[in-house]
């Protein structure tokens, strides 16, 4: 604040260039950009580096691949959080799940419920 009233040709300038900003990224060109840099081109980038799973796994869920694993602690540390609908009707419910509970830990074991996203 003080800056800004001690030099208040710079304060101006720096101010109509914030200015002159947000009323570009308003617009549709602004706009475009942006959702290009953030969005189509990081999704890009994820959907160019997908690899089909090895043959062995053809239409086996991820999480049962992971499951079945070999490598130490996998199997302990993947779990179902929450199952939700794909379709329009059921997209704005979710079924949660907790984590299940070791030996020894106290609480439930399991619990479910249905959540409503907004």
């Amino acid at each position: 604040y003080e800056w800004a009233e001690s030099h208040p040709r710079e304060a101006r300038k720096i101010a109509e260039a914030g200015t002159e900003f947000a009323r570009y990224l308003g617009s549709e060109e602004g706009f475009a950009r942006l959702y290009q840099e953030h969005v189509v081109a990081p999704l890009g980038n994820i959907i160019t580096a997908y690899q089909q799973p090895r043959k062995k796994y053809k239409g086996r869920r991820l999480l049962d691949i992971l499951q079945d694993s070999e490598f130490k602690g996998v199997k302990d540390e993947f779990g179902v959080v929450a199952r939700c609908g794909g379709w329009p009707a059921e997209s704005s419910e979710c079924r949660w799940t907790t984590k299940k509970k070791k030996k020894g830990e106290e609480g439930t074991t399991t619990a479910s419920g249905v959540a409503a996203t907004e």
